[in-house]
């Protein structure tokens, strides 16, 4: 009897979980129904042609807010309280209004590679000339610019919307021009390094730097125009791009352009087949400078010759390896010293080895160094490559 009870009780148990045995009810995981919407109650309809649309708004406003697609017209129609309304956007007939971004244009009207500046930390800045022209036909322009590294902020903020010439304090140029108007643009941000193999017939290896920078607008509903340009960071604006290399890098080439160390290595040839200039040392004689003119000014030394052979085989016919000096004064000005000698201790001065050196000295009448100079100069010449070193004077 108790067994008998205790089923009963079981099935009455089981009943009200029926429900959920089979069937394709959707439940979430705390089991409550999720109930589907009735697609007939969607806002989007289809008619053939305009006449077809119902009542609008409708009586009770049933209707209000649905949106037909009428097939004859090829457009859609949304019910409004004022009745249906073809749905179009853009144009001047435009129904859904929305924020135009600024128009813009810009462009490097102006630059070269005399026009670079010293920025006196370092560093140096290219100067160049941009034209713009910006409006905004829904509204106003809040803020005009170049962005010059990219972050997508304005650097330098333009103080009209149209103009051809910077706000910026002219500066002047490191070959003693005035570019009154440019902007100044920093050296080592917004490059991109090429690396290349026998570029423009050069016959060894070089780094084309392509330096880029943002031309920006944002109007007041805060919509933003971007409009980028590209140039050569080494010559300046213009058709081509100028090859850098080795040579100019063994300068302040590599610092003012940042240049990465993996791009230096491959240049250099210390990480690929790419041909390697001479590695030297040049230090200050130990001999005082007096108000003689045949005075010991510096001592150059080979510390590496790289391929020092290759590179005299590649001048042409009418050139010679050869030595220049300059005594140069705290100002910066450099006097040739056009009779300058250089005595050459070592065994081969065509194939000079490492720890063999060069004393220089001046040559006598012409391009005497004295006392108002602090710095000398020195630079090797292999046709049309060239490599400048300098040092202290005592």
């Amino acid at each position: 009897m108790r067994l008998i009870a205790f089923v009963i009780c079981l099935i009455m148990m089981t009943v009200p979980l029926s429900g959920c045995l089979g069937g394709n009810d959707i439940e979430t995981s705390e089991g409550n129904d999720i109930i589907l919407e009735d697609t007939d109650d969607w806002p989007t309809y289809y008619v053939l042609t305009a006449g077809d649309l119902p009542a609008c708004p409708g009586p009770n406003n049933d209707n209000l807010g649905r949106l037909y697609y009428v097939e004859s017209d090829t457009n859609f129609q949304a019910c409004m309280s004022t009745g249906w309304q073809v749905v179009q956007i853009g144009g001047s007939g435009s129904t859904l209004i929305l924020n135009s971004a600024p128009i813009l244009s810009s462009t490097v009207w102006m630059a070269d590679d005399d026009m670079v500046a010293d920025d006196g930390d370092g560093t140096y800045s290219r100067l160049l000339y941009i034209d713009w022209a910006a409006m905004d036909i829904d509204g106003t322009i809040a803020s005009l610019g170049i962005d010059y590294d990219s972050d997508g902020t304005i650097d330098i903020p333009f103080s009209q919307n149209s103009g051809l010439f910077s706000d910026q304090t002219p500066v002047e140029a490191m070959n003693g021009d005035d570019y009154g108007g440019a902007f100044q643009i920093p050296f080592e941000v917004g490059n991109t390094i090429f690396q290349m193999e026998d570029y423009a017939n050069i016959d060894q290896c070089s780094l084309i730097i392509q330096k880029s920078l943002i031309v920006m607008a944002i109007d007041d509903d805060g919509a933003v125009t971007y409009n980028p340009l590209v140039f050569d960071a080494l010559g300046g604006f213009g058709m081509e791009y100028q090859p850098m290399t080795s040579w100019m890098l063994s300068g302040t080439g590599a610092t003012a352009f940042n240049i990465p160390q993996a791009d230096m290595d491959w240049v250099t040839g210390v990480s690929s087949s790419c041909l390697k200039i001479p590695q030297l040392s040049f230090v200050d004689h130990p001999d005082a400078l007096t108000t003689g003119q045949t005075d010991n000014m510096a001592i150059l030394t080979v510390d590496d010759p790289g391929d020092w052979a290759t590179w005299v085989s590649m001048m042409d016919s009418d050139e010679n390896f050869y030595i220049e000096g300059y005594c140069v004064s705290p100002g910066g000005i450099g006097l040739w010293l056009e009779d300058e000698d250089y005595t050459f201790s070592g065994v081969d001065e065509e194939t000079p080895q490492a720890g063999e050196y060069w004393t220089v000295s001046e040559g006598g009448d012409f391009g005497v160094c004295d006392s108002s100079a602090d710095t000398f100069r020195v630079a090797l010449n292999f046709g049309n490559n060239r490599v400048t070193i300098e040092t202290t004077m005592s």
